[in-house]
């Protein structure tokens, strides 16, 4: 029997898989595809096996973190506050280890998971005004704003438990719901990852990247197998795997994702800093899991972007 499941249950499955995606994919960032055919044969069965090449493995990053900061920005300022959002995000950067990443396109795609959540009451059209807004605090190419619209309008759908399967929200996205805004571009990449096979140069660009995670999202039967296939390509991991982990956890909740995964995921110290001086977690270990959890709870209930 299907368990059927509520809007908290698939808001913090989408924030949840978003942290166990960057984790997971963490160990395979910013490497070639060819490096990892040689060292991975098979299936990657755990956030660290290959930390023999990356010892980070399962902390988080800029993925992760600026969705955590824009939502305790969210929260403090109950409306999104560019000034307020922005100091926090050079705090952060002046005390992170890897600096700010260079493609803007991986800042602003993981936002669009705060936009679904907070703006779940609101219309599809409403929700791309805020997700557009979001996108411009860190960039102006007009591809990458669409494609965090289109996260936003993915996840909002799934939040929602308006679909409830990966092809339905594809349908969807081609017909009556988004059709008419989608993006030309962002139109033939979603046709393209309807088509079994998979064709992609390993260049790691933001339309290979999205490629990348609606054809795993569609085509490969089980998550952890999803999750590996994505990881293996390299590249901007962290990101892929992060979106398909967002997407699986709206679709599927946050039992999907193994407990060993989970266990193995640590904030980065720059987000813990900033963590413990906005919020209650002043004087607790920092856990992923319940950071998801309760920032959920509390974009959910919170009125940020109005009704």
């Amino acid at each position: 029997m299907v368990r059927t499941m509520n809007i908290q249950e698939r808001a913090n499955g989408a924030l949840l898989g978003l942290f166990v995606g960057d984790g997971f994919g963490s160990q395979c960032d910013g490497l070639s595809r060819e490096t990892l055919q040689e060292e991975v044969q098979d299936t990657i069965e755990e956030v660290f096996s290959l930390e023999h090449l990356r010892s980070d493995c399962g902390i988080s990053g800029e993925v992760s973190d600026l969705p955590l900061l824009l939502s305790i920005s969210l929260l403090a300022n109950q409306a999104l506050d560019a000034d307020h959002f922005h100091a926090l995000v050079n705090r952060y950067r002046e005390e992170s280890e890897e600096g700010f990443p260079l493609q803007k396109y991986r800042v602003t795609l993981p936002l669009s998971v705060i936009v679904a959540i907070a703006g779940i009451e609101l219309k599809q059209k409403q929700v791309r005004e805020v997700a557009l807004k979001a996108a411009s605090l860190f960039c102006e190419d007009s591809l990458e704003k669409e494609a965090t619209v289109l996260f936003a309008h993915c996840l909002h759908l799934l939040i929602n438990e308006e679909v409830f399967d990966a092809e339905k929200l594809m349908h969807d996205l081609f017909t009556q719901r988004g059709g008419k805004n989608l993006d030309e571009q962002l139109t033939s990449l979603l046709s393209r990852a309807r088509k079994p096979e998979l064709v992609i140069s390993g260049n790691h660009t933001l339309k290979e990247t999205l490629l990348l995670v609606f054809h795993t999202l569609l085509h490969t039967p089980t998550f952890e197998q999803g999750m590996s296939d994505i990881a293996r390509m390299g590249g901007d991991s962290c990101l892929a795997c992060g979106l398909y982990g967002a997407l699986q956890g709206a679709l599927q909740g946050p039992e999907l994702f193994p407990d060993r995964w989970i266990d193995e995921l640590v904030s980065s110290s720059a987000i813990e800093q900033a963590i413990k001086k906005q919020t209650q977690f002043k004087r607790e270990t920092i856990k992923m899991d319940r950071l998801a959890l309760t920032m959920s709870e509390r974009l959910l209930n919170a009125s940020v972007f109005g009704r």
